[in-house]
């Protein structure tokens, strides 16, 4: 962990940060750059999360079923899923529903 916090704070790249699904801010302060060649993403169902290091906040709603099922099409190419097929969708898909 230290090497890749000793990379994202000396490196002179500009870099994405991802961090996806965030539960707990108190996770973010082990990695977070100082480094201002960051650009950071952080999804979190979590309102405090996203304040506790995000300066500009999008809450996004989720999807109805029929948004969801466009989304599956445009993401897979498959039409109306039945649950059955669904089972064999990547776990991280089922927040599109």
């Amino acid at each position: 962990m230290q090497k890749v916090r000793d990379w994202l704070n000396t490196t002179d790249k500009h870099f994405l940060l991802v961090f996806d699904n965030v539960a707990d801010a108190q996770l973010l302060e082990q990695i977070w750059p100082a480094s201002s060649k960051a650009s950071i993403l952080i999804t979190t169902g979590s309102l405090s999360v996203a304040a506790a290091k995000g300066t500009t906040l999008l809450n996004l709603k989720k999807f109805d079923l029929k948004a969801r099922d466009q989304v599956l099409h445009l993401l897979t190419g498959m039409d109306h899923a039945t649950d059955e097929e669904k089972g064999c969708i990547p776990r991280n898909l089922p927040h599109l529903s």
